[in-house]
């Protein structure tokens, strides 16, 4: 395997990696906004001292076993399809 195929396999598994990291939040979390989403998957990846800036205003992700107010509407996004480009 050549070094481009070797980065390009990387490239997909860290693009599969990251969509099935989001499917497990929104799993967990199914009202969470894609701004929740995203701050979970920095917090899950980089922990909370570096992902505490991306907390959406009022929300209540990474804060305990009560995570998510109920209160909060359902994302629609394409999950990671920036990824792909």
């Amino acid at each position: 395997m050549t070094p481009t195929e070797r980065a390009d396999l990387a490239r997909r598994l860290t693009i599969d990696v990251t969509r099935m990291a989001i499917a497990g939040i929104r799993a967990q979390y199914p009202d969470a906004t894609e701004d929740e989403v995203c701050y979970e998957l920095a917090r899950r990846r980089y922990g909370e001292e570096i992902a505490a800036p991306l907390r959406p205003i009022g929300s209540r992700m990474g804060l305990g076993v009560e995570s998510l107010a109920s209160g909060a509407t359902s994302a629609n996004s394409d999950d990671v399809d920036e990824l792909d480009q």
